[in-house]
């Protein structure tokens, strides 16, 4: 399939790929995302990020200014630096460059061994750096290319393997909810899963104090370690892109999974965790779950049933979304639509794919039932009269999203029921104006 790809945005799907590199970084335990730009780079990534999580979003500013970007100065970038490990203490520093820092050339290797000459007393605080400019790319890419820079930076070497120990890498569209609900399938086969990085306890609401740098997530030693791992389980296509790097950096074998949503996914995953623990049997939960998910897909299957759906959301989920409506739910893909152009579009089961905004899915979305995608396509969704299943980030309308849980065999029991209800309400709807116009032309 050839994927389109539009020039224009103008209703913008894709995020900052700053938003995405701030994620990353609040996803390790003590470690501060620092912008180098202006004040407002910041303000919005954290406005976008607190609507969704409704939670403290760590996150400082070297409040770059129009004087110091002409001049070229470091000053800003040097003293923000010192600053914030000074208040804030952070175990790791994660330094994301903005639009304008981007835009003028700066050097942040050099600028960090200034500053680790200059400042010698903060040489216990470690950092790193990406470039995540917000004129290219989106906030997933944004997402992988810090993971990128942190193993790189990090240098994760290789080690004696930890029996046991499993690494996974979470795609930027994960949920805390689908994280602990992986975690706690990989212990239930006596494995010990680290992930990197892990949103889990950060932004969940599980910490009731105040925090000024992540209060969980996986450690820098864990990053530091990450070749004593056993396997390395990508969950997300562009995440098996970091397992190829950690492979060539510690040895570290892999298996990329295009999501883990879906029963099909699901089972796969399920094999390997049987051969990493030399089990034979599945825990009886585990199967348990899996009959109920495939339960609520029969419910739901005569609603499921020659409907279409427009989605838009990252490529990421669009490939694992895509494949369980059309291969699980029988719905087909009418238009699915995303954020950059990935080589694994062509395999998106979806009628067109386009790299392009929400715009297209008032253009191309005509006729669809369910529209799934962020807040910011509510109003679109209105325009050509269809539901929205909100997913991905943000969803600023609804409590508690980020504990929702779409992966394995409970995510897609939920993620079921909740298409099905909608459809089903949509049914029930359309019978009744039916039902209701018949009666009104009878009187």
């Amino acid at each position: 399939m050839e994927t389109k790809i539009k020039t224009g945005q103008t209703n913008p799907l894709k995020k900052s790929q700053i938003l995405g590199g701030s994620l990353a970084a609040l996803g390790i335990k003590g470690a501060m995302p620092l912008h180098h730009g202006s004040q407002g780079c910041t303000a919005f990534t954290k406005t976008f990020l607190t609507q969704h999580f409704r939670e403290i979003v760590p996150m400082q500013t070297t409040a770059l200014t129009d004087i110091a970007t002409i001049m070229g100065e470091d000053w800003n970038l040097l003293e923000g630096m010192k600053n914030v490990i000074e208040k804030h203490k952070p175990e790791l520093l994660v330094l994301l460059s903005t639009g304008i820092s981007d835009t003028r050339g700066d050097d942040f290797e050099r600028s960090i061994k200034d500053f680790r000459k200059k400042y010698p007393e903060y040489a216990g605080t470690k950092i790193v750096y990406c470039t995540t400019p917000d004129f290219v790319d989106d906030a997933h890419l944004g997402y992988t290319n810090t993971l990128k820079a942190v193993f790189k930076q990090l240098s994760p070497a290789k080690m004696q393997t930890e029996k046991g120990r499993v690494n996974v890498l979470p795609s930027f569209g994960m949920t805390a909810g689908d994280i602990d609900e992986i975690r706690d399938i990989i212990e239930s086969f006596g494995l010990r899963p680290v992930f990197l990085p892990d949103i889990s306890d950060s932004m969940s609401g599980s910490a009731d104090f105040f925090y000024s740098t992540a209060p969980g997530g996986c450690t820098v030693e864990e990053i530091e370690t990450a070749g004593a791992a056993e396997m390395n389980i990508a969950a997300g296509r562009t995440m098996g892109e970091i397992a190829e790097q950690l492979k060539e950096l510690n040895g570290v074998p892999f298996v990329t999974f295009d999501s883990l949503i879906g029963i099909s996914e699901t089972d796969r995953f399920i094999e390997l965790l049987m051969k990493l623990s030399g089990r034979m049997d599945v825990p009886a939960k585990i199967k348990k779950q899996r009959k109920i998910a495939i339960d609520v897909m029969l419910d739901g299957h005569f609603n499921f049933g020659g409907k279409k759906c427009a989605v838009a959301i990252e490529p990421d989920l669009l490939l694992g979304v895509s494949k369980f409506l059309h291969d699980e739910l029988g719905i087909t893909v009418q238009i699915g639509i995303t954020t950059f152009n990935s080589s694994f579009l062509g395999e998106i089961p979806a009628e067109e794919v386009i790299k392009g905004d929400l715009e297209d899915v008032a253009l191309k979305g005509g006729g669809v039932s369910l529209v799934i995608s962020n807040t910011n396509a509510h109003l679109t969704s209105e325009m050509i009269h269809a539901p929205l299943l909100r997913m991905g980030i943000p969803v600023k309308d609804r409590i508690g999203q980020f504990i929702k849980v779409y992966s394995c065999y409970r995510g897609a029991a939920y993620f079921a029921a909740e298409i099905g209800s909608i459809l089903l309400e949509r049914d029930e709807h359309e019978s009744w104006e039916e039902q209701t116009e018949n009666y009104r032309r009878s009187l």
